[in-house]
């Protein structure tokens, strides 16, 4: 689990508004605590944290998230944004993509080195000419 900086209250305040929001969906689907955790595969505790604002909310877990609210995750940053997302009728949603073009964003998102992000993205780049 990432711990949110306290040495940051702008950071730590829109943690917090997310869990907020995170509850808020929770609850409009009538979903318990063990029900999120078991759709993260994690433990309640990481859940009543996410809610708090006292985790951070990861990319993997965030497409877990909206699969178990039913929802798109862009919908769910639209949501959260303070500032109107453009989203052109013609962009694609998470559930336009394939499987495995899921798996590939959520590798994506495993890497955290910039430099492989960098050369990996370079190779696809010179993959698709």
């Amino acid at each position: 689990m990432h711990p949110v900086s306290k040495k940051n209250p702008v950071e730590l305040e829109e943690q917090q508004r997310l869990g907020r929001l995170l509850r808020q969906y929770r609850n409009r689907q009538n979903l318990t605590l063990n029900q999120i955790a078991d759709a993260l595969g994690a433990p309640i505790l990481l859940v009543q944290r996410l809610e708090r604002g006292e985790a951070l909310l990861t990319v993997p877990r965030l497409l877990k998230l909206a699969e178990a609210f039913h929802m798109d995750p862009v919908d769910m940053l639209r949501e959260f944004s303070p500032h109107p997302l453009e989203v052109r009728e013609s962009s694609l949603t998470f559930h336009d993509l394939t499987d495995e073009e899921r798996r590939l964003l959520e590798a994506w998102h495993r890497i955290n080195d910039r430099v492989q992000k960098r050369n990996l993205l370079d190779l696809m780049e010179r993959m698709k000419d």
